[in-house]
């Protein structure tokens, strides 16, 4: 008998496609924030090839195999393949993609089976549910590391704001501290530690009558929240948020900056010149 498990998961974030391609080189991070992986060790690592050993637990039964995660650049995959171990197959396939309105989507199928007839009649269920939560936690987590280590395309000057605002986030209302905010984002923190739906997903975002996707992550260190514009606002809409927020003062001078951007190579840096708005 064999047992046989088919996952597909898709994930839309607010981050770049080459900043979650990046992730898959290192694996290791995986055994820090998976409760079913024990060990993992690296055989041998190129720029776009990882071996590696596995060790795991999935439905309290223990698996060890040996990985290999291509990746290909060109087409946006990886793929992610048990070469040796106690799975009869196992394949992962991710595929990172951009959309129209600057987004990523991640979309994860991994086919697994088992030819084990003890193992399936006792933990068949439970190994299909622990795989699902395995792979939500490596999307989680590539998406999370993306977020916190791209280095963004466009850059926007920030407005320093430390007043208490309420905003609409996938229709549930948060009173916040928001602590600035800018054309491409926001930082806040909720009030009496309410939680913000998300892990990297893009949700709808609404305040004051301005409206946006939005990718929100949250430091639990810190309990403040950092939200991402897809796409960004413009200077019409951020004008008003402004107005709304502030109590009604006109922004002008040097309140309100909005920015010219110069697109320039990773190795030389971006460069913003000032604008004021009048």
């Amino acid at each position: 008998m064999t047992l046989s498990v088919t996952i597909q998961k898709k994930y839309s974030t607010a981050c770049r496609k080459n900043s979650i391609l990046e992730q898959f080189i290192d694996v290791t991070d995986i055994l820090h924030h998976s409760p079913f992986v024990s060990s993992i060790r690296v055989i041998e690592q190129t720029a776009i090839r990882v071996r590696s050993e596995w060790f795991a637990s999935f439905g309290n039964a223990p698996f060890s195999w040996i990985q290999i995660d291509t990746l290909d650049r060109e087409r946006m995959k990886v793929r992610s393949e048990a070469i040796s171990g106690d799975f009869t197959s196992f394949t992962m396939l991710w595929d990172i993609s951009g959309t129209s309105d600057g987004a990523t989507d991640i979309v994860c199928s991994l086919e697994c089976s088992l030819d084990n007839a003890l193992v399936e009649k006792n933990c068949g269920a439970v190994i299909q549910s622990d795989l699902q939560e395995f792979i939500e936690t490596i999307i989680s987590l590539r998406v999370r590391n993306a977020v916190e280590q791209t280095v963004e395309d466009r850059v926007f000057g920030r407005v320093g704001m430390n007043c208490s605002i309420g905003m609409m986030v996938n229709g549930q209302l948060l009173d916040t501290v928001v602590i600035d905010v800018s054309r491409g984002g926001v930082r806040f923190s909720p009030v009496n530690g309410q939680p913000v739906p998300g892990r990297g997903n893009l949700l709808q975002w609404e305040s004051c009558g301005i409206s946006a996707k939005i990718g929100i992550l949250r430091d639990e260190s810190t309990g403040i929240c950092r939200g991402t514009f897809l796409p960004p606002l413009d200077e019409q809409q951020f004008r008003k948020l402004l107005m709304q927020w502030s109590g009604g003062r006109n922004g002008s001078g040097e309140t309100v900056a909005f920015y010219d951007v110069i697109h320039a190579p990773a190795s030389t840096g971006i460069r913003i010149n000032a604008r004021p708005h009048h």
